[in-house]
C-alpha cells in the first residue's frame, strides 16, 4: 500500500479538543514528522527529525555542561539520572542507526568527561564497558535499543504505523 501525498487528498479534516473546540488537522506529506509525545514521528519511517531533535538536545546538554557551575562528582550523575533519560524514553518507538547514536554521544561526550575531571579523550570503550572489565558501567544507547534485542519488536517492511 503506497501512501498518498498530502496534494493527492482532497477536502479538509476537522476533530473535536478536550475543549470541545473545534480544530483544523493539517495534512503533511508522509516523509514530514510533527512531535507526537516526545517523539518525532513520520509516516514513512524516516528517523530524520527525531535524530535531529536528539541532537539539538545533546547540544543544549554540551552547552549546560560548558557553562554551568556543577561539581566533578555530580557531572556523572547528571548524565546518567537526567540526560540519559532523555535519550532512552524515545527509544520504544525510534530505530535511529549506530552511526546517528554516534553522532549524537560525540556532541557532548567530551565535555562530559573533561567537566568530570577526566581527559575528553578518555577511551570511550572504558566508558561503555562493564565494571566487570574495569569500566564505568555506562550503557551505550544504541544498545538499549528494543530491536537490538528482540529483532521481531518492530516490523520493519511496513514501518512503524503499519
Amino acid at each position: 500500500m503506497e501512501i498518498q501525498k498530502n496534494h493527492d487528498l482532497p477536502g479538509e479534516l476537522h476533530a473535536r479538543n478536550f475543549d470541545e473546540k473545534i480544530h483544523l488537522l493539517s495534512c503533511l506529506n508522509p516523509s514530514l514528522a510533527r512531535e507526537t509525545l516526545g517523539i518525532f514521528l513520520a509516516m514513512d519511517s524516516n528517523q530524520r527529525a527525531q535524530s535531529e531533535h536528539l541532537k539539538t538536545k545533546a547540544r543544549i546538554y554540551l552547552e549546560q555542561l560548558r557553562t554551568g557551575v556543577i561539581y566533578k562528582i555530580h557531572v556523572w550523575y547528571s548524565y546518567t539520572a537526567a540526560f540519559s533519560k532523555i535519550l532512552e524514553y524515545p527509544m520504544e518507538e525510534i530505530d535511529i542507526s549506530y552511526e546517528d547514536w554516534e553522532d549524537i554521544i560525540k556532541l557532548f561526550m567530551g565535555q562530559l568527561l573533561n567537566s568530570s575531571g577526566m581527559s575528553k579523550n578518555f577511551p570511550r570503550k572504558l566508558i561503555f564497558s562493564s565494571k566487570k572489565y574495569n569500566g564505568l558501567d555506562i550503557k551505550y544507547p544504541f544498545y538499549l535499543l528494543p530491536s537490538i534485542h528482540n529483532p521481531h519488536t518492530k516490523n520493519h517492511e511496513h514501518g512503524i504505523t503499519g
